[in-house]
């Protein structure tokens, strides 16, 4: 999908609304899905890009669809906007190709856990991870296991921003649970947690407001 030129673009968890702040012009915002099947948007699709004219591309909630860091869809991603930590949203599974399964049941057969597809993804691109609550401290962990910085996680308190290329990133508050399913955990914990019963709770779920620059 391509967007004719706008400055405004709000990201709540899995609702996004576009705003005109300023004269249209020839330049575009190009929003681009990652479902898991081609020409068809399907119950578990949950991934998007966002590309500014200035060449600034930021992924949205890798999920399950986007099929690891090496999906050839995903490019140079300059940064990753995660909105809660759902396995559908963080990436606990992942599709072994393009198109497996069908589209009300995809084949999710390959495994992302305890990292999460979206920290494979962050490492591997040298992303920025932002997100708006308690989030990036357990996230920041995940990314430095994986060979990444953990600097490359990063609270963005909500009502603040951000800048990323040409892009100003906001973070708000979304109405959602928000907690951690007990297979991003590890060791002895991971399994008193699941003997338990409980699920911890990373904080509020994050929506984002995306201001897009003239190039």
């Amino acid at each position: 999908m391509t967007l004719q030129r706008t400055s405004l673009f709000l990201i709540a968890v899995g609702v996004f609304a576009i705003a005109n702040a300023q004269p249209s012009h020839s330049q575009t915002v190009k929003v681009t899905q990652l479902g898991s099947h081609d020409n068809e948007f399907c119950a578990l699709d949950r991934a998007m890009i966002t590309e500014d004219a200035d060449g600034t591309r930021m992924l949205y909630d890798a999920g399950r669809t986007v099929r690891g860091p090496d999906d050839p869809r995903l490019g140079n991603i300059n940064a990753v906007l995660l909105t809660h930590v759902h396995g559908d949203h963080l990436g606990d599974v992942i599709q072994p190709s393009a198109n497996a399964g069908e589209c009300g049941k995809p084949d999710f057969s390959v495994k992302a856990t305890p990292k999460s597809n979206t920290v494979d993804i962050v490492v591997a691109k040298k992303a920025q991870l932002l997100v708006g609550s308690e989030m990036a401290s357990f996230l920041a962990k995940k990314i430095g296991a994986a060979g990444g910085q953990p600097s490359q996680a990063m609270v963005v308190r909500f009502g603040a921003s951000r800048k990323v290329g040409g892009v100003t990133v906001t973070t708000v508050p979304a109405v959602h649970s928000n907690g951690l399913a007990d297979g991003f955990l590890e060791g002895d914990f991971a399994k008193q947690i699941a003997d338990n019963g409980v699920t911890i709770s990373l904080g509020p779920a994050t929506g984002y407001v995306l201001k897009f620059q003239m190039a």
